[in-house]
């Protein structure tokens, strides 16, 4: 999840900031943070729903993860993959939008309290 994140999250800030010719603003911050999020739940759910159901009372008809995958994809399609996501990204992506936004606003006065370059 948080390598997704990181992922989109630098894409994001070369693209806003023109490579880091320009500051970024909180709020540029905090929509690239919810991108993150939203990115990262939508890639790893099948992944989660996966291990969900490798964890739940009817693990026995599953012969391993491979099986459990070919199994939901065989009786749910892609969708299957996909349970649970809408209330997953009520919770990540807002939340994910406020790290963000805030290791962005308290970076650079971390920084000087350090006796540092702000960025």
């Amino acid at each position: 999840n948080q390598g997704m994140r990181f992922f989109f999250m630098g894409f994001y800030r070369d693209w806003v900031t023109d490579n880091g010719e320009k500051k970024i603003k909180p709020l540029e911050s905090l929509a690239g943070g919810m991108g993150a999020g939203c990115f990262s739940t939508l890639g790893n759910n099948p992944i989660d729903v996966v291990k969900t159901k490798m964890q739940g009372m009817g693990s026995t008809k599953y012969k391993g993860t491979v099986d459990c995958f070919a199994q939901t994809f065989r009786n749910e399609g892609i969708a299957g993959f996909y349970s649970g996501v809408v209330p997953r990204l009520y919770r990540v992506v807002p939340g994910q939008g406020i790290i963000f936004m805030t290791f962005d606003i308290i970076s650079p006065m971390v920084e000087m309290a350090l006796g540092g370059e702000t960025r």
